[in-house]
């Protein structure tokens, strides 16, 4: 296994734990940094559906 194949695992499987722990956040505060964390992350890897996210938080904000 090459060592990008073995990041891209690393990742896949990383943002699958963090999904099943952001469910049982109940600070905003707490939901707030991780947003901004999980923006810049898809900022790095030119994801094009963010303003979908951003235009969703916005409504709730």
């Amino acid at each position: 296994m090459s060592k990008e194949q073995v990041y891209k695992q690393l990742i896949r499987y990383s943002l699958l734990g963090i999904q099943e722990k952001i469910n049982c956040i109940d600070d905003l505060a707490k939901l707030d940094e991780i947003y901004k964390a999980l923006k810049q992350i898809l900022d790095m890897t030119g994801f094009k559906g963010k303003w979908v996210l951003e235009h969703r938080l916005e409504g709730i904000r």
